[in-house]
């Protein structure tokens, strides 16, 4: 709201420089590491591949699962790109700005009027994006324990 609301009655200095500052903050890409972005990747193709198992069965669940997995998508394109996350309502313009090519798919998607339309644009999607489909192959990484939760020894001697 500070960012990008009006105001109404400002009595002190400080309101625009919070209103900077909300800016700045908007402004920032989220700064993942390879790992981190390898993850999202990964979540977004566990989505895609839930919404095209349930299609058939029940649409209007895929529906909502694919919607999910195409904005997880586009959210991911920015993130690889070392992009901010815009507002969502400013989201497909941004990737439509600078892939005109996955908006035209976005649009697709939400003009689809089938459950097999809408999950063959989401399909694609993802093979523009995430450049595979269904399950792949990662390596997640060790992931440490904190050492409070370690189990206990079996050696107490």
């Amino acid at each position: 709201m500070l960012a990008t609301g009006f105001v109404v009655l400002d009595r002190d200095p400080v309101v625009e420089r919070l209103r900077s500052e909300s800016r700045g903050w908007l402004a920032r890409p989220d700064e993942l590491s390879p790992d981190d972005l390898q993850r999202a990747r990964y979540a977004v193709a566990t989505h895609l591949e839930d919404g095209a198992d349930v299609t058939s069965a029940d649409p209007d669940v895929a529906a909502l699962i694919l919607a999910r997995a195409v904005t997880q998508m586009l959210e991911y394109r920015l993130r690889a790109l070392a992009r901010p996350i815009p507002r969502a309502k400013a989201l497909v313009a941004e990737i439509a700005g600078l892939d005109p090519e996955l908006g035209e798919m976005v649009r697709r998607f939400t003009s689809a009027t089938s459950p097999s339309e809408r999950l063959d644009a989401a399909q694609l999607m993802g093979d523009h994006v995430l450049q595979t489909r269904g399950f792949f192959e990662w390596d997640s990484g060790p992931d440490p324990m904190p050492p409070d939760t370690a189990p206990p020894s079996a050696d107490k001697g």
